[in-house]
């Protein structure tokens, strides 16, 4: 009988151990971002159809580098884990702000891309997740 209750003790223990052994680690902290980028338009006017569209684009390559560099600057240094963005032109400009992410600041975002009904500015808006997080979906309501 004091046989099976230190065995029925030590199980215990044994499993407890265990237990805090595989608890997942305390969480480090969420950052949540949004940012209203005004125009984060590229210089190519060729997939826009509203005029007002066309003035806000970026007036040269050289314009929309420095504007693509200087928001991807701000973005490392945020690491947000979730950012909002919103006035984006396309998910093209999206594809090159990751692509400066990825390249010049190690950071990989997952995208999820809503295009806009606005089609006298033809802005968008999108979330970006950083990769690690379990997952992120996209419902619409009616």
């Amino acid at each position: 009988m004091k046989l099976q209750r230190s065995l029925a003790l030590g199980v215990l223990l044994a499993s407890a151990m265990v237990a805090s052994a595989t608890a997942d680690e305390k969480p480090k902290k969420l950052t949540i971002a949004t940012w209203n980028l005004e125009w984060f338009f590229d210089q190519y006017t060729g997939d826009n159809s509203a005029d007002l569209a066309k003035r806000q684009a970026a007036p040269s390559r050289a314009d929309w580098d420095w504007k693509l560099a200087g928001v991807a600057k701000v973005i490392s240094e945020i690491k947000p884990d979730i950012l909002a963005l919103q006035e984006v032109e396309n998910r093209r400009v999206l594809f090159y702000l990751n692509q400066k992410l990825k390249s010049d600041y190690n950071l990989n975002y997952r995208i999820a891309f809503v295009e806009g009904e606005d089609f006298f500015t033809e802005q968008d808006v999108a979330i970006m997740a950083l990769s690690g997080l379990t997952g992120f979906g996209r419902k619409e309501r009616t």
